[in-house]
């Protein structure tokens, strides 16, 4: 995911098989302290798709400190 691009797209397939086709829109890495819980969860206009994953560094325990985001839009 972090070599993902604003613009890319993104291919999900449902339970039924029918396929889905998201643009994406944004993409952001985040403390896992600061995570923005509205922006990633909240209400949306419409169907989005966020796509979250570790990233950064890692603290003394082995944990990562950070999470990359996606954001995209059904197009």
């Amino acid at each position: 995911l972090k070599d993902i691009r604003k613009g890319a797209e993104v291919l999900v397939r449902d339970s039924g098989g029918k396929s889905l086709r998201f643009t994406v829109t944004d993409k952001e890495t985040v403390s896992k302290k600061a995570f923005p819980t509205e922006r990633v969860y909240g209400a949306t206009k419409g169907s989005t798709l966020r796509l979250v994953t570790c990233d950064g560094a890692f603290d003394a325990q082995g944990h990562p400190v950070d999470n990359l985001i996606v954001y995209a839009e059904l197009s």
